[in-house]
């Protein structure tokens, strides 16, 4: 069994007179340098046994490293005030457990200036122990100072191949993201619980994650997403050298804003089964496209009164690629889906306009045979057909008979491409 450390007794201690005597002076946490603990970093920089910081005001001046599987548990009512470009982080299969309550929150936060310290690190990159990290009733602030592993976002939470629970958090004024994902192993970072959480005045995006993290927020519940500079989910795939692969079962689900595909990323190629449940909201960024491959499946089937919208940052025609169908799964639907913006020559296949892809497409390169059904949608603003399903040579595609009659088109052209 390890040995459990207990950080603070000593020293509330040794300052109890201290406070006795200096009655008249301002306990402000607001300023992390003028009050409070000193956070003993030459016991407690590195560590790598089970510990736990007691309740108190903590002036963090060094960085602080959680490994070797420790846990360190953060006690209702701990205030850790971080220095300048100061960090924490767990790895190597540690776990931080940060569970305050509504009386006694947990606060983890600079000086009140966007990107003051640099943030929690929760990185699970190289052990094969999954570890589950959880804050609730917290408050973690003014982070985002540095970036993770030479990537090019800052965040309050960096979560690399870790998973997490976040529930009656705020997360706000980071120099860039709230909460960031990455990582080798992108399908292997996600939420175990996200609910009840603010997200406000971040500097980027609240959330920028992977497929499966977006999926992992599944049907949340009570989150706020405010006076973030972009207020959406962000989500991209990382490449871990075999492309933009998403390799698990992945549902969407609506949430208070709409996920942003975002610009540079190509697209996301799902080799297993993509479902988008009625109500989601996708934006697509500059030149991305959605592909589902041979191995994979989309049903996307809206409703009459909750259709699915997918649609451009930027209501031009051509702004985004398509919605590729690569394979021949019985399972590819869309129904009541609005998609509008897309069919421009750019996204995961490089170098081919109107009239090759539309806004759905079967893929024209395959060599594999195809399936998709296509009824009760809204195509429009395309800057090339609405669908298009034309079989490449030697292949056996297969689509609605009603294909150009059960959907709603409007600037397309053609409407259906055969």
């Amino acid at each position: 069994m390890k040995q459990k450390k207990t950080l603070g007794v000593f020293s509330l201690l040794i300052i109890a007179s201290l406070i006795c005597n200096s009655c008249n002076k301002s306990n402000n946490p607001a300023n992390p340098n003028t009050t409070g603990i000193t956070y003993d970093c030459t016991t407690f920089e590195n560590i790598t046994t089970n510990t736990t910081l007691a309740a108190g005001n903590y002036n963090i001046t060094c960085n602080i490293l959680v490994s070797n599987y420790a846990i360190l548990t953060i006690a209702p009512g701990a205030t850790l005030n971080f220095s300048q470009g100061i960090s924490l982080t767990a790895e190597l299969g540690a776990t931080i457990n940060a569970s305050g309550t509504a009386a006694q929150p947990i606060v983890f936060k600079g000086n009140g200036t966007k990107g003051y310290w640099n943030g929690i690190t929760l990185n699970n990159l190289y052990s094969a122990v999954s570890n589950n990290n959880i804050f609730s009733y917290c408050t973690i602030t003014d982070g985002g100072g540095n970036y993770f592993n030479l990537q090019d976002y800052g965040a309050n939470i960096t979560m690399a191949n870790a998973t997490s629970a976040f529930t009656n958090c705020t997360i706000s004024n980071s120099n860039d993201v709230g909460i960031y994902m990455t990582g080798a192993a992108p399908d292997a970072t996600v939420f175990t619980a996200f609910n009840n959480n603010t997200l406000s005045g971040n500097g980027t995006y609240p959330l920028r994650v992977n497929a499966a993290g977006a999926a992992s927020l599944g049907s949340a519940t009570g989150n706020r997403y405010s006076n973030n500079t972009f207020n959406y989910i962000g989500l991209e795939q990382e490449n871990n050298g075999g492309g933009y692969d998403v390799n698990v079962d992945i549902t969407l689900k609506p949430q208070p804003v709409p996920y942003l595909l975002i610009d540079g990323t190509n697209g996301i190629m799902f080799n297993k089964s993509f479902m988008i449940a009625p109500g989601t909201n996708i934006i697509m960024g500059s030149g991305t496209s959605l592909l589902i491959t041979s191995t994979g499946s989309i049903d996307a089937r809206g409703t009459s009164t909750s259709p699915i919208v997918i649609n451009g940052y930027q209501a031009t025609a051509g702004y985004w690629g398509s919605i590729f169908v690569e394979s021949n799964s019985a399972l590819n639907t869309l129904s009541y889906c609005k998609i509008s913006g897309g069919g421009g020559a750019e996204g995961l296949v490089y170098g081919y306009g109107a009239p090759y892809y539309g806004l759905i497409s079967t893929y024209q390169w395959a060599y594999n045979n195809e399936s998709v059904n296509v009824t009760n949608c809204t195509l429009s603003n395309s800057a090339s057909s609405g669908i298009y399903v034309h079989p490449t040579s030697g292949t056996n595609l297969t689509y609605n008979n009603d294909i150009s009659t059960a959907n709603y088109f409007s600037s397309c052209n053609p409407n259906v491409y055969f």
